[in-house]
């Protein structure tokens, strides 16, 4: 497993370090580990040739898929592919801390479909996007249930659809939101 990333262990004392999008994308390949995994940008990653996974629900693009992650960020910037979510089917318990990301036309920092507990702390969304087919859009999560919390978080993204849209979670199927500082 080590191989798959620059180093670490994907523990909390040694998280796995990512430090290219071939790196990124083997996020895919721990979504079965029992557990939680733990992981740390080494770089600023461009997702643009990326391969595109489909979601869960087969109808979402998305670059990879989470289950009981960390992902810490550095302060360093994820720059999304155009039309793809970075993350799409997200399970569990899914933390995103010290992220930076820049969404491009259709995508989005997650697009979650499983109902994860989901926290977004210390993370900052720019760039944008317009859609002329509409649909559930924003810059953070597209589908949100469960246990959402934002904690000192900040959209600086331009959203612009004819449908629905939002600074944070496009659609609701409920659950409990918590926004401190944002």
């Amino acid at each position: 497993v080590s191989s798959l990333f620059a180093g670490g262990l994907g523990t909390a004392g040694s998280p796995y370090q990512i430090a290219t999008a071939e790196q990124f994308e083997n996020i895919n390949d721990m979504f079965g580990i029992s557990g939680t995994t733990y992981y740390q940008l080494a770089n600023d990653i461009d997702l643009a040739e990326t391969e595109t996974h489909i979601g869960q629900w087969g109808d979402e693009a998305t670059i990879g898929n989470l289950k009981n992650a960390i992902i810490d960020g550095n302060n360093y910037k994820l720059i999304a592919k155009e039309g793809v979510a970075i993350f799409g089917d997200c399970q569990g318990t899914i933390v995103f801390e010290n992220l930076q990301a820049e969404i491009k036309n259709y995508s989005m920092v997650a697009a979650a479909y499983r109902g994860a507990d989901m926290t977004f702390e210390n993370v900052i969304v720019s760039g944008g996007f317009y859609s002329e087919n509409g649909g559930n859009i924003a810059a953070f999560l597209i589908y949100g249930w469960g246990t959402l919390t934002f904690k000192n978080c900040e959209n600086k993204a331009t959203i612009s659809t004819i449908d629905y849209n939002a600074v944070f979670v496009g659609y609701s199927f409920g659950g409990d939101w918590v926004f401190e500082n944002c």
